[in-house]
């Protein structure tokens, strides 16, 4: 854990052999601009805060990590972060990329299953998202302060919106709600 966070690495390449990157692994690298996974990584966690604070970090595509079973804090305070494909069949972790302040373009494949807690917390730039149709829920805080959101569509399948989950996204225009919707927490 921690193996190279807070150095003055530019570039990372993670090979296929790798199974796992440890607690803050690359945490607090502000000059680490590209990350590349081999085809078919085989890692299944990316661990609390393995690419926190990277400012420098402007596109993560995280396609090749079809295993990918959770991102806690993985990307938190990547400020310069405007690009994303996640394309996991889990969720989107607690806080995964909060206050990407610069997160403009998200791609979630159609294997997301939730949104979790904080997952896009304070993401200013964010004016649209398209929600894939295996998610089945929304959680608690889950888009709080993305306050240029203006549309968003709730697909067919999602059952619950975790109590603040849009708080403060003062843009929005509509919400579109499915009928498979039964629990919306207070203050959604």
């Amino acid at each position: 854990q921690g193996v190279f966070g807070d150095t003055a690495i530019e570039s990372v390449y993670i090979p296929s052999s790798v199974s796992s990157l440890g607690l803050g692994t690359f945490a607090h690298c502000t000059k680490l601009e590209q990350v590349e996974f081999a085809k078919d990584c085989g890692i299944t966690l990316l661990d609390t805060s393995v690419f926190e604070s990277c400012t420098a970090l402007t596109r993560i595509d995280l396609s090749p990590l079809t295993k990918l079973k959770g991102t806690y804090y993985s990307f938190r305070d990547c400020t310069s972060l405007n690009y994303l494909v996640f394309n996991a069949k889990s969720g989107i972790g607690y806080k995964a990329f909060a206050n990407c302040t610069s997160l403009t373009t998200v791609y979630l494949a159609d294997t997301v299953l939730s949104i979790g807690e904080y997952a896009f917390r304070n993401v200013k730039t964010l004016t649209e998202i398209d929600l894939p149709d295996a998610i089945a829920s929304i959680e608690e805080y889950a888009f709080r302060w993305c306050n240029v959101l203006l549309d968003i569509t709730i697909p067919e399948g999602v059952t619950s919106i975790g109590k603040m989950a849009f708080i403060g996204c003062d843009a929005l225009r509509s919400v579109t709600i499915p009928s498979t919707l039964t629990h919306i927490e207070e203050d959604a």
